[in-house]
């Protein structure tokens, strides 16, 4: 029975086109604004509400009033009107948008259910086939789902037979196959499941959308004024993905709903999913769903790695197609799997035994008074283990999982004792090489080291140690063990004794790895052996090692496995009173143990343990053999840029700092001195070190000085007994002379020259013979001088360079240049200059040349920060009588 309204016609033209996206399933429900399509007619009888919709015409706003509906009995037609199907609905109110009216007022931010309306016939649909089908009539309105037996009685508010609050939905999906239907959809609540069909698939479409639009907007309702991630149990960025297309949402889990935002600040989310009920398993990213969609936004997806679209996770929803959500990490993905199965109140447990019990620990959220702490799979220790703890697929790495185990066991059941401490060294050392060689074994470990630190073991102690070294090297990569590994260290440093002392340290470890991340080498014998023999619960920073300093003093600092090299730099500068690292420009430097006199520069990003693993790492391959306890690694502070614009603003220390630098710098030529002025500058730099004068100079005195502070080359041809006399008169007079004072001179003499504070190289140019040159290097750029009087031959600032780095065991530079003809094609607008260097020195070269490029920029808007920039490299303004004189 078609029922005709008066002005539908009008109503009809106003509505919006239909949408080419259509919602392939609600239990993902879409938040934001869609148009709904046409709806299509049906054979049943239904009782239509409609609008005035050419006073309503835009659907995305709502009034602060709501417009008034207008109900049409069967009765109700005229000529000319347009007849509106059965089953039709209005979707006012479809989305949480904000409405402005007329005034430009804003009136409100979220939409209300109980705009949207729809009648007309359902089959509940019984899974006993004794049972028939029972027709039932439904009424959706005021945010309810009424049902009664016909019609008739719905007009008359009579013989109500069931309700539903669209608030208690969670859920509304298609189904089929259910009694011979082939198109019906079921309604899920927290209590219930009610399935029903139409007489016709367009009919069962048109109620799964409007269910679905009275869904979303019950779900904006519900989180109008709240902050929804305040009760979230997990939150954090992912990709979600469906039907090959992808799109980056910052998502949190809240009960059973999947809220995706498109930012972490937003209060109305983008779309939701119910994953009660869900499958959720772990997956493998396959390459059709690598495509990205049109709306990815908010989010920076560039520069990632190809490997991290591998974390994927699914959520199967019964008779619907599946989502993934793709992280960018492991740990990020064993995380969300957790707490996605918790909330799809999913009762099945995977892995392996072990895994199990901490699945069934996390449901008990890890108590410390829980049983499940005194179950055999934690507390029982086995000395010959046959399967590994973790799920490991490979049969390789689960013989290594075994043989790591044994390990573990050996190294905590022998008992360490002071004459044999060695052997426990090298088994811990080997124990935590071979974990850090795949992500399987890491995990093992931590699992192994679990159970034998719970209290089975005579000798737990050792096995607490050999847990503070892991802790400090990386984090397990399995969310259930880094979970696992946080309960077992907090509960027991709630205990006493020394092993609550440990797991303190271990806690405080483990925190300092997440922190600055995991390490790249294994444990040193320096930090293996420092934590095995001693008690490291007495300090923050377990470790320490000496410094030495450009006077020759020596500086000790602690630090621990997790420790920076630009931590332990910028804790120095702060002990010698001198500023940070980046405007001083000094920096900590290594002995080279295959290269005698060399020193190789530290990065500041770099762990401080890594570079002493790293250090004997090559000290075993040049000596092939175990390190003597006496060959030790060698730190020094040495400066590495010099700043002339920041000169003003050097402390005290940095100039005496700096003069004994350039005393270095004397000695090996590589300053330009005449010999008047060496014997002046190292009388001051005698008195600096020494302090006063003796009456009479010994010849081991006069041989440190001459050896220290004085030109190598002019000491070859000079009189050591009439150099010996002037060194002694000049030195004589500076008595009373304070150490600040002479460097100060010595500095105000050395400025003078263009390059101070430049590091120079010796090279040999191969485009002459291979003629040794100098190469400096200093904040203008790259300049090459001559090697007997330093003369400069040629400068190259750091825009003309193209690229620079070894080529062929040779240091190539290339830079651009001025065509002289622009007009001869064949002369090249670049110039490529090859040296010969030995292959230490090329690396240094292009670390030094590279690091000075970068650090430019960031020195100068630091000092312009702290204004300290010198007034001589300041541009003086001009006086406007200046200026106006200048114009007449």
């Amino acid at each position: 029975m078609v029922t005709k309204t008066k002005g539908s016609t009008a109503a009809s033209n106003q509505r919006p086109k239909t949408s080419t996206k259509q919602t392939s399933d609600v239990s993902s429900t879409d938040l934001e604004p869609e148009s709904s399509p046409h709806p299509s007619s049906s054979g049943a009888e239904s009782r239509v509400s409609s609008a005035n919709s050419s006073r309503h015409s835009k659907l995305m706003h709502i009034d602060a009033k709501p417009p008034i509906y207008e109900d049409f009995g069967e009765g109700s037609s005229s000529d000319g009107d347009y007849a509106l199907p059965p089953d039709a609905y209005e979707p006012y109110g479809v989305v949480g948008v904000e409405h402005i009216r007329e005034d430009g007022m804003q009136t409100t931010l979220v939409a209300s259910s109980n705009q949207l309306e729809k009648h007309g016939f359902l089959l509940s649909i019984s899974d006993s086939r004794v049972k028939s089908l029972k027709r039932r009539y439904c009424s959706l309105k005021n945010g309810e789902l009424l049902f009664y037996k016909s019609q008739k009685e719905e007009a008359k508010k009579e013989s109500l037979l069931m309700r539903i609050a669209v608030s208690d939905i969670t859920g509304v999906s298609r189904i089929s196959g259910k009694s011979g239907t082939s198109h019906g959809f079921q309604i899920t609540t927290n209590s219930n499941q009610y399935q029903y069909t139409t007489e016709s698939a367009a009919s069962t479409d048109e109620w799964v959308k409007v269910l679905s639009h009275a869904l979303k907007s019950a779900s904006i309702a519900e989180l109008d004024g709240q902050t929804p991630l305040l009760g979230a149990a997990v939150r954090g960025w992912l990709t979600k993905v469906k039907y090959g297309h992808s799109k980056r949402f910052f998502a949190a889990l809240v009960g059973t709903k999947l809220m995706l935002f498109k930012t972490p600040g937003a209060k109305i989310p983008t779309a939701q999913l119910y994953v009660k009920g869900a499958h959720i398993a772990e997956v493998v990213r396959s390459s059709d769903e690598s495509g990205n969609s049109d709306g990815d936004h908010n989010v920076d997806t560039t520069d990632k790695n190809p490997s991290e679209a591998d974390y994927s996770v699914s959520i199967q929803m019964p008779n619907e197609d599946p989502i993934y959500l793709v992280f960018v990490c492991r740990e990020e993905k064993d995380k969300w799997l957790y707490y996605l199965r918790l909330a799809s109140k999913d009762g099945e447990l995977y892995g392996t035994p072990f895994e199990v019990l901490v699945q069934r620990l996390m449901a008990a959220d890890g108590v410390p008074g829980c049983d499940l702490w005194k179950d055999l799979l934690i507390t029982c220790c086995e000395e010959n283990p046959k399967e590994a703890l973790t799920t490991i697929s490979e049969e390789s790495k689960r013989k290594e999982a075994i043989s790591l185990a044994k390990a573990c066991y050996l190294f905590t059941s022998v008992l360490m004792r002071s004459t044999g401490v060695q052997y426990h060294i090298d088994l811990a050392q080997n124990t935590l090489q071979m974990a850090m060689a795949t992500d399987n074994l890491r995990n093992e470990l931590f699992a192994q080291l679990i159970k034998l630190t719970n209290g089975a073991m005579p000798y737990g102690l050792q096995a607490w140690k050999l847990l503070g070294l892991a802790v400090s090297l990386f984090t397990p990569i399995q969310y259930a063990l880094l979970w696992l590994l946080r309960k077992h260290l907090e509960r027991w440093s709630c205990m006493g004794g020394e092993e609550a002392n440990m797991a303190k340290y271990c806690l405080q470890a483990l925190q300092r790895c997440q922190r600055n991340g995991g390490r790249k080498e294994a444990p040193s014998k320096l930090e293996t052996t420092s934590l095995l023999t001693r008690n490291p619960c007495t300090t923050k920073l377990p470790h320490s090692i000496t410094i030495r300093t450009p006077s020759g003093e020596y500086q000790v600092i602690e630090f621990d496995g997790s420790s920076l090299v630009g931590e332990c730099l910028t804790t120095v500068c702060a002990k010698l009173s001198i500023r940070q690292p980046l405007l001083c420009g000094y920096a900590l430097y290594s002995d080279d143990p295959s290269q005698v006199d060399t020193e190789n520069a530290l990065s500041p990003r770099h762990k401080i343990c890594d570079a002493i693993s790293r250090w004997e790492r090559q000290l075993k391959d040049c000596r092939s053999g175990r390190i003597s306890d006496s060959r030790t690694i060698r730190l020094q502070l040495r400066p590495r840029y010099y700043w002339p614009h920041l000169a003003v603003s050097e402390t005290e220390a940095e100039r005496v700092f700096l003069a004994y630098r350039m005393a270095d710098e004397l000695k090996h030529g590589h300053v330009p001195v005449s010999p008047e002025l060496a014997e002046e500058l190292s009388a001051l730099l005698a008195q600096m070190h020494y302090g006063d004068s003796p009456s009479t100079l010994d010849a081991d005195r006069f041989e440190q000085i001459v050896c220290s502070f004085y030109p190598a080359k002019l000491l070859e041809v000079a009189c050591k007994r009439t150099l010996k006399s002037k060194l002694l008169d000049h030195w004589q007079d500076l008595k009373g002379s304070s150490t600040q004072d002479c460097a100060r001179v010595i500095l105000g003499v050395l400025r003078r020259w263009r390059l101070f504070g430049a590091h120079l190289y010796v090279a040999g140019m191969r485009w002459k013979n291979d003629e040794k040159i100098f190469i400096a290097v200093n904040d203008a750029g790259v300049h090459l001088l001559t090697s007997n009087n330093l003369d400069l031959i040629n400068t190259y600032p750091y825009q003309l360079l193209v690229n620079f780095g070894g080529y062929h065991d040779d240091f190539m530079l290339t830079v651009s240049r001025e065509v002289a003809n622009r007009n001869n094609p064949e002369e090249p607008s670049k110039e490529r200059l090859t040296f010969s260097m030995a292959k230490p020195a090329i690396l240094q070269l292009t670390l030094h040349i590279a690091d000075y490029i970068k650090t430019r920029k960031m020195v100068w808007h630091a000092s312009k920060e702290r204004n300290l920039q010198s007034p001589a490299r300041r541009t003086p303004r001009k006086s406007p009588q200046r200026a106006k004189a200048r114009k007449m």
